[in-house]
């Protein structure tokens, strides 16, 4: 895990993964994903997070107006790390994506009985 966390770099992570990412469970797990055409981006959330793993390239099928750019991918499903990051990324999330993280995280939480790991107030 990254101890090199910045406010200004986890800001822009979280502004990319506020349109481009994903929060989701995925076989009971919680995981962070973002999918996109630029390598050196997908890169630089690699290093920001210290954690997780890149994909790719992958080519996509070609589309009526010729090629496509291959696809490069940025997974967390590590659970812990995926929750530090989550954690570390919500001030900076908006509505829509700080309610489906506190919803992945409390159900991560409740499974692993790990609700001392929250902040005070995340229940509400």
């Amino acid at each position: 895990m990254s101890i090199n966390w910045s406010r200004e770099s986890l800001a822009w992570l979280a502004g990319l993964l506020e349109g481009e990412g994903s929060f989701v469970v995925n076989d009971t797990r919680p995981q962070i994903t973002v999918d996109m055409t630029d390598e050196d981006v997908i890169r630089r959330c690699h290093e920001i997070a210290g954690v997780g793993h890149v994909y790719g390239p992958y080519a996509r099928q070609r589309s009526t107006t010729g090629p496509r750019k291959d696809l490069w991918s940025w997974r967390v499903s590590q659970q812990l790390h995926t929750y530090a990051l989550m954690v570390a990324l919500y001030p900076w999330m908006g509505q829509r994506r700080q309610e489906k993280m506190r919803e992945i995280m409390v159900t991560w939480l409740s499974r692993t009985r790990k609700t001392d790991a929250c902040p005070p107030g995340f229940f509400r």
